[in-house]
Order: C-alpha cells, then sequence, then structure tokens
C-alpha cells in the first residue's frame, strides 16, 4: 500500500494539472496532423464545374444531384 501525503486539495490540483498537461499535448498533435495535410485550392476547371452545378440546382430544382454532376462537367468541358 502507497502512503500519500497533502491534502484533498493539493491532490485533486496535482492530478488535475497532469490531465490538462496530457489533453494539451494530445490535443496540440491532433492540431499538427490537421495543419500539415492542409487544404488545396480549387482548380479551374472544378470552379467551373461548381458555378455550372448552381445555375443547374436553381433551374432544375428536382433534378438528382448525380444528374446535375454529369450535366455540369459536360457543360465545364465545353466551355
Amino acid at each position: 500500500m502507497v502512503e500519500v501525503k497533502g491534502t484533498l486539495e493539493e491532490l485533486r490540483d496535482l492530478f488535475g494539472h497532469e490531465v490538462k498537461k496530457e489533453v494539451r499535448r494530445q490535443t496540440t498533435k491532433a492540431a499538427k496532423k490537421v495543419v500539415r495535410g492542409g487544404v488545396k485550392k480549387a482548380s479551374a476547371y472544378q470552379k467551373k464545374v461548381g458555378k455550372h452545378m448552381r445555375a443547374l440546382k436553381k433551374k432544375h430544382p428536382r433534378m438528382s444531384p448525380s444528374q446535375i454532376m454529369k450535366k455540369a462537367h459536360k457543360l465545364a468541358k465545353k466551355k
């Protein structure tokens, strides 16, 4: 058996501080992974497709997303 000296308040502070350190270390590790991956910019072609998709959705609200995507790709390739 281990004898622990100190008040309950001191022990809570001690263990609470260690837990906070561990959580902070884990979150910074996760944040670094996200930053390393980064977000890639959309190409000009992708921007054209997005523009055509928005227009097609407004024009044909009942059309399925896959059909909109196909038409948007065809329009982007033509222009």
